[in-house]
């Protein structure tokens, strides 16, 4: 006899979805902002394609928490943007925002689909993967053909099989000249340097436009944090003279007035260093030069840091919604 039942959301499933509710919420009120004040149709139209994705991911999370019986999260609504503020960013800062958004988003998908089980939920995280791909792709050819897009690093084509045969390969350059960087190592220093400028400018428009002076200072702070790993991933790559992958530093305007409440900025960084994070253990996996592994190491600290002060920011205001939790079976033994 086959069983119809679905079998309940597990732990994981519950988590991700969650996850994704909120990244969406927060999402959702950027993109509005964002629409208001592009001045570009073709920006616009990505947007708009980005704003459609997100409103149907919540309303099919939505449904779902309400049918299993879950509280649906409180996350971020028209409280938390003003869309009648100036322009912040500049086009070419939003086509860059979405498309680490983007980036961010494929490989959340890719893991909450490797590890979710229920058919409705793998066809969800399925789908969610393939449109934000097919987002991506577009964003991808339209900075190509605005010659706005920043390439990886261009070194010359390997012409023979190599093999490394003493520890000199991992070599630190601490007491001789270190070896040249590898593509992968390359690749990671590239990712995280253009992301650390992306967030540079991201944390530029709140820093100026953020009204306490607690969280103006916090992000002041994440914003020297940012240049500091700029400079040193630009460091990497210029001793070995590989050319340097930058963006304009004219992406934000002089506007002060808040386009987002400071909890949504604040929620937005706390994302940020998540990625940091991620993107940090990942390189450190592959870099096989010790310095280079040093230097990742030390830059997770200082991002955990970072992120451990923003959260108690975030307890302090009762800013920081809590994702769902296990039952604490001794406090109902009491």
């Amino acid at each position: 006899m086959r069983v119809t039942t679905e079998p309940r959301l597990t732990s994981a499933e519950i988590g991700m979805m969650w996850n994704m509710y909120m990244n969406d919420s927060v999402g959702r009120c950027i993109l509005r902002y964002f629409l208001e004040t592009s001045e570009s149709d073709a920006v616009k139209a990505l947007l708009n394609d980005a704003l459609g994705l997100a409103n149907r991911q919540v309303e099919f999370i939505t449904t779902l928490f309400h049918k299993e019986g879950i509280a649906v999260p409180q996350g971020f609504g028209d409280s938390d943007v003003h869309l009648s503020s100036p322009k912040l960013f500049s086009d070419q800062f939003m086509i860059r925002y979405l498309k680490n958004v983007s980036r961010q988003a494929m490989a959340a998908y890719s893991v909450s689909n490797g590890v979710a089980q229920r058919q409705d939920i793998t066809a969800f995280f399925t789908e969610a993967l393939l449109e934000t791909t097919e987002l991506f792709n577009r964003i991808t050819s339209y900075m190509l053909e605005t010659g706005t897009i920043v390439r990886f690093p261009i070194i010359e084509y390997p012409k023979q099989v190599i093999f490394g045969h003493d520890e000199s390969y991992l070599s630190s350059g601490w007491f001789e000249k270190p070896r040249t960087l590898n593509v992968n190592e390359i690749t990671h220093i590239a990712l995280n340097l253009q992301v650390n400028q992306m967030i540079q400018h991201l944390l530029t428009g709140f820093s100026q436009t953020a009204q306490t002076k607690e969280i103006k200072q916090f992000f002041a702070r994440g914003k020297q944090i940012a240049f500091k790993h700029v400079q040193l991933f630009e460091g990497f790559l210029r001793e070995e003279e590989i050319q340097v992958p930058g963006y304009s530093d004219s992406e934000v305007t002089t506007s002060t007035i808040a386009p987002f409440s400071e909890k949504l900025m604040l929620s937005v960084i706390m994302s940020v260093v998540l990625l940091g994070i991620t993107n940090y253990g990942g390189s450190l996996a592959t870099a096989q030069r010790r310095d280079i592994g040093t230097a990742y190491l030390r830059l997770i600290a200082e991002v955990a840091q970072y992120g451990e002060d923003g959260a108690e920011i975030g307890l302090r205001n009762g800013w920081l919604e809590l994702p769902p939790q296990a039952p604490d079976r001794s406090a109902l033994v009491k």
